[in-house]
């Protein structure tokens, strides 16, 4: 069965990484495409939302309902279509650059791709 990861981008690719996954809108400073298998900037959150978070505006649970409700938008849809078969085949490494994972996207993302409703289909 595979395994979803957290890690942040700027940490050094590992044994046991599998694919290693971006999930960032913008591709981050200084990082090198060869360390990165797919990238995925749907799953980013949207630009005004992370603005209106890291500037105070809203809340954390705000951010994370909202991140999770932005997860239906058809395109967003399609990116986690590519993440189920990447896990089919293995192990995913999800990446951004948020150093506080309790805060952070890929963990609400990698929750949300972890529970049981995941194995039905994303339409």
């Amino acid at each position: 069965m595979s395994r979803f990861v957290s890690r942040t981008v700027y940490e050094r690719p590992r044994d046991g990484d599998g694919c290693r996954l971006l999930v960032m809108r913008f591709w981050p400073r200084g990082v090198s495409r060869e360390l990165i298998d797919v990238w995925l900037p749907e799953l980013g959150p949207l630009p005004d939302l992370l603005c209106s978070y890291r500037k105070g505006k809203i809340g954390w649970k705000v951010f994370a309902r909202e991140y999770l409700q932005g997860l239906q938008r058809p395109e967003a849809r399609e990116a986690l279509r590519q993440v189920k078969n990447l896990a089919e085949e293995g192990d995913v490494t999800v990446l951004c650059c948020c150093r506080d994972e309790d805060h952070c996207h890929r963990r609400l993302l990698i929750d949300y791709l972890s529970d049981t409703r995941w194995n039905v289909p994303v339409t």
